[in-house]
């Protein structure tokens, strides 16, 4: 009997001591387990916080390129006003320059004279002051026309000096009173010099008797045209309009309006 409890005892130790195993393994299992689903979800957070790190990255080279280019947009506006705001300016100084060539227009006399220093003996020049622009040649004395018709020329200074070439047209638009038509004689003649030398028109258009005969409209805007065939003038400084001769009526002092000039 003895021996029989012994033997019971000995045998619920070892139960006792296999389920402690038991136990044991299960626990370590547990950890492995818990071991690997740490490691998975590390992993999961490590590939996420690429993914976000680079799609971070991506936004911000994104937001750099938008930011980029809208500077670059900027800086294409800023060069366009720029460019407007030149053109501006530049009207602003009676001078507009284009394809097409360059205008002068004028709400002053600065840059004009007359031929020969200006006397006012035969002719001078003014603004028109019915509209504050453009330039009167105002005639004074028509005696000396025949002789020296050199000084019933005004002459305008260009702001910057021009290669008057072969092709080259100097225009002239012009408000010429009923006067000069009526009595069809007067002739206007357009002129370029460069400070040493001079050229004359008549190749072609340059040289206009004031009459209805030669085409010249009374009062209305006429655009006398002188075009250069051969009378090429390197670095030309000055354009001129001048009364090569006189009226047959020496009594007519009609102004004549220069509203601008223009050289393409």
């Amino acid at each position: 009997m003895l021996k029989n409890m012994s033997l019971i005892g000995l045998l619920a130790a070892s139960l006792v001591a296999c389920g402690g195993s038991d136990e044991k393994r299960c626990c370590t299992m547990a950890s492995s387990s818990s071991s690997a689903v740490a490691v998975s979800s590390a992993a999961a957070v490590s590939s996420a916080a690429a993914v976000s790190s680079a799609a971070a990255v991506s936004s911000a080279a994104a937001v750099s390129s938008a930011t980029s280019e809208a500077t670059s947009s900027a800086a294409a506006s800023a060069e366009t006003s720029s460019t407007a705001g030149g053109e501006t300016s530049s009207a602003a100084s009676s001078t507009a320059s284009s394809q097409a060539g360059t205008t002068y227009t004028f709400t002053s006399v600065d840059g004009w004279s007359v031929n020969g220093g200006g006397s006012p003996n035969q002719m001078q020049v003014e603004l028109n002051a019915a509209s504050g622009s453009g330039i009167n040649m105002v005639p004074v004395d028509w005696a000396e026309n025949s002789t020296k018709s050199y000084m019933y020329e005004a002459r305008y200074t260009l702001p910057t000096p021009v290669n008057i070439a072969v092709g080259t047209k100097i225009s002239y638009t012009l408000s010429i009173p009923q006067s000069y038509i009526t009595d069809a004689t007067a002739v206007l003649q357009i002129n370029w010099h460069n400070g040493t030398t001079s050229q004359y028109g008549g190749e072609d258009g340059g040289y206009r008797t004031l009459s209805s005969a030669g085409g010249v409209p009374a009062v209305t805007d006429f655009v006398m045209t002188e075009t250069v065939k051969t009378k090429i003038l390197a670095g030309t400084t000055m354009v001129g309009l001048q009364l090569s001769k006189a009226p047959s009526s020496t009594t007519i002092k009609d102004k004549i309006l220069i509203k601008s000039i223009h050289i393409e």
